[in-house]
């Protein structure tokens, strides 16, 4: 068994390094603009193209991004064997785009993101906890209320007084956004659990949760620090909660009327 598995993982790395030394010479370079921050991208494969189509622009970059044959294959060592080369492409672009905009006041976060009452919420947990269930919860429930902002990774801009967010080409599976910028209104982190309970958090519960939804790699010392920074800039002023849920729509209203709370006490 462990033979074969070897084997299998073997045969999945020859081959993504075949697949990117023919990819090698199909090279198209697009402008994008994050946030205010145009970025110059090295695209070898056309399956993400049409997403980034839409933050295209024509100004000059601040940054060139590429994601060259040697340093794909060395990062596909860590993803799931069989994973398309196209796919560790589009996500070590993202992980890239995100250390070029840390020095710009921007970031690039793992959450879903959605509009309610002219704020941007962000819903955190790992893959597979259930954010995007959560989101479709609140739509199925209140539809008129809500809109997607960001699926999977949005991009947070510090450069005013307050946070805003906006949508970023990495959408989730879904591939769900809206070019909009709205300010970012609060944080919900989610759990699943067999009762639905939800629980304000402080910024010392909130804050290592928080700093781990940032896309960097923690062996940069300089990106480090700078999402340290961004992480305490929220919590400042930022509400966050702990919700333990089944993923049903009771969890979604009993987020609501938390949220909805907050926005009381904020105008008061």
């Amino acid at each position: 068994m462990l033979l074969r598995r070897f084997q299998h993982n073997c045969g999945c790395a020859r081959t993504l390094q075949k697949s990117w030394t023919e990819a090698r010479n199909r090279m198209e370079k697009i402008n994008i603009e994050l946030a205010g921050i145009p970025l110059e991208l090295t695209l070898r494969y056309k399956m993400f193209r049409d997403r980034y189509a839409d933050f295209q622009t024509e100004k000059k970059p601040c940054a060139c991004i590429e994601i060259t044959p040697e340093q794909c294959a060395c990062a596909a060592r860590g993803y799931e064997p069989g994973t398309l080369p196209e796919s560790v492409e589009d996500l070590e672009l993202c992980a890239k785009a995100c250390a070029a905009l840390l020095p710009h006041g921007r970031a690039i976060i793992h959450a879903v993101c959605f509009v309610w009452c002219g704020k941007a919420w962000l819903i955190c947990a790992p893959s597979g906890v259930g954010k995007t269930t959560h989101y479709k919860q609140w739509k199925r429930l209140f539809p008129n209320e809500v809109e997607m902002l960001n699926g999977d990774k949005p991009v947070l801009n510090f450069e005013k007084q307050y946070v805003t967010v906006s949508a970023s080409p990495w959408a989730g599976k879904e591939n769900m956004r809206q070019l909009r910028t709205a300010p970012l209104g609060g944080i919900v982190f989610l759990a699943q659990d067999k009762q639905n309970i939800i629980k304000r958090l402080s910024p010392k519960e909130a804050g290592v949760r928080l700093f781990l939804q940032f896309i960097i790699p923690c062996d940069n010392a300089e990106q480090v620090r700078f999402a340290a920074q961004y992480t305490e800039r929220i919590l400042e002023r930022t509400p966050v909660w702990l919700l333990r849920n089944r993923g049903d729509g009771a969890s979604a209203e009993l987020c609501r009327r938390t949220l909805e709370s907050e926005l009381c006490c904020a105008d008061d």
